[in-house]
């Protein structure tokens, strides 16, 4: 670009994630596009529209940046001094609310199957839609511009700009918060993540090694909105309140909850998306650009501990890690020396839906989406409103019921353990039971282990059973001591279910100990002898 650079900086955590998926997938459909639709007021001129919208980039220079990772040490975002955004114009005056409904819905679909390139600029297009009410403007963007939170924000520049009636304070640059991250003890706070996630074995993955499909990243999205009684999002706020914890913190619960019943974990780890904006940078609540990151939340369920004290001890967990909220996921998932953690992500939306009162440009739609198989968006409100957007043959409609049914649980306990809560819908469990309908088939004595042995012992009592190092133990011998061993195994408390632990030393013993566990109905957990205690 020469000369027409007004300036190169370091990436975000956040960008440098967008950055290497978009180079990761770059033939298939980019999910991080954001979609803004603003409506624009009866008589307001096009040139107007178009003139703000220049001027828009020309206020906030991150949003005419481009991103080069090539023949540098690490990637870095590159900020022209002047771009032309991409313009287009469409007239649908005349035909109708729903025909003009459905163009747009056309218009919208087809610019989001359009991908940027990243090392390109602008990263963001404008459509004006001209109709009979006055007209849209459809801006796309990349998500590595810029965040929901922004998006309020540009809609109060674009009225003041389109309308010229107010005059605008200083725009607070985005770079500052790139000044703030190079500032923060970088080993500190991937210490404290690795602490947080000691001890995890296993992701509770949904789609675990599946692949992204043909139609982009995941294949082809379900997405559903369930939105919430008033009454019910009222006692979800009452619910938080009473337990001293943040509504956001009980949507985090409600999410474990369905996923602990969805994959049979008790230690559940998904994504959150945070807003990243850190509170001791000032204006930061004033900038346009990229703050959110997607960090891990782990949630452990204890058997028998209550909603209250579950709430209060995910939010103090939560909390502790706040302050390193700017951590890049790929060095999280590096100190807690794991890959892939989790392949669901919530959001919870409470950011202000606008930022002032408008008369020439509202915003009054946004859209997103992520490449994750399943993606939670919590927005607050009156009547809360859970978007469900899934991939990997994942039903939207299905994660959707059940994550209303967990908050109806968490709002009604009483008494009963978190752990025990139900968030299977009736309806669904009506379904499931009536599959379950039918003849009993009692599962033949014959076609367990202790079923077949006991027939083995009918047929030959006498012969050997088992021999080693001189001793043997005919099929008789051995049913005798196996079932002195399982009566002593019960009065232990053993019970049909459990697991019996027995160190694998060679001999006779331990094929009476492993048919007696077996007679009891427990399972056996073989150890190595040589282990550490």
């Amino acid at each position: 670009m020469g000369g027409r650079i007004a300036d190169v900086l370091p990436l975000s955590p956040a960008q440098e994630g967008l950055l290497f998926h978009a180079l990761r997938d770059p033939d298939r459909p980019d999910p991080y596009l954001v979609q803004a639709r603003f409506r624009i007021a009866p008589g307001v001129k096009a040139q107007a529209v178009r003139a703000a919208v220049t001027a828009l980039l020309e206020r906030h220079p991150n949003l005419r940046a481009c991103f080069r990772h090539e023949q540098v040490d690490r990637p870095v975002q590159v900020i022209p001094r002047a771009v032309k955004v991409p313009w287009t114009e469409a007239d649908c005056t005349g035909r109708g609310q729903d025909e003009t409904e459905t163009e747009l819905a056309r218009l919208m679909a087809e610019d989001r199957a359009r991908r940027f390139d990243l090392a390109r600029p602008p990263l963001v297009r404008a459509t004006l839609v001209r109709h009979d009410m006055g007209a849209e403007l459809l801006l796309t963007f990349h998500h590595i511009l810029l965040d929901g939170w922004s998006l309020p924000l540009l809609a109060q520049d674009l009225e003041a700009l389109t309308t010229g009636t107010a005059e605008l304070p200083p725009a607070v640059p985005f770079k500052q918060y790139l000044v703030w991250l190079n500032g923060q003890d970088q080993a500190r706070a991937e210490a404290a993540w690795r602490e947080a996630l000691g001890g995890l074995t296993r992701p509770a993955l949904l789609a675990p090694g599946e692949q992204d499909g043909p139609d982009g990243p995941g294949g082809a999205e379900d997405t559903v909105d369930v939105e919430l009684t008033p009454e019910l999002t009222a006692a979800v706020t009452r619910r938080a309140a009473d337990a001293g914890v943040t509504v956001n913190t009980v949507a985090q619960t409600a999410w474990a909850l369905v996923l602990a019943r969805l994959t049979g974990a008790e230690d559940l780890v998904f994504g959150a998306v945070v807003s990243g904006r850190p509170h001791d940078l000032p204006g930061v609540e004033r900038m346009v650009g990229l703050f959110i990151n997607t960090l891990p939340v782990r949630i452990r369920l204890r058997r028998g501990e209550g909603v209250d004290e579950l709430l209060a001890r995910v939010q103090s967990e939560q909390l502790r890690l706040a302050p390193y909220h700017h951590v890049r996921l790929s060095e999280v998932q590096r100190a807690a020396g794991a890959g892939e953690l989790f392949d669901t992500v919530l959001a919870f939306e409470n950011f202000p839906r606008t930022a002032g009162p408008t008369t020439a440009v509202e915003l009054v739609e946004t859209r997103d989406a992520t490449h994750y198989p399943v993606t939670v968006a919590v927005v607050a409100g009156e009547r809360m409103l859970l978007r469900i957007s899934c991939r990997r043959g994942i039903s939207a409609a299905t994660v959707g019921t059940r994550l209303a049914r967990a908050f109806e649980a968490l709002t009604s306990a009483h008494g009963t353990p978190a752990d025990r809560l139900d968030v299977l819908p009736q309806e669904e469990r009506r379904q499931l039971l009536a599959l379950a309908e039918g003849p009993v088939r009692p599962v033949a004595e014959t076609l367990t282990i202790p079923g077949r042995f006991a027939g083995q012992v009918a047929r030959t009592p006498d012969a050997p059973a088992v021999e080693t190092d001189g001793e043997v133990l005919t099929y008789g011998g051995l049913d005798a001591a196996s079932d002195r061993m399982t009566a002593r195994l019960r009065e232990a408390g053993v019970r049909p279910g459990d697991t019996v632990a027995l160190p694998l030393v060679r001999s006779v013993s331990l094929v009476v100990a492993q048919l007696a566990v077996l007679k009891a109905g427990a399972c056996c957990l073989p150890l190595d002898p040589a282990a550490p205690a």
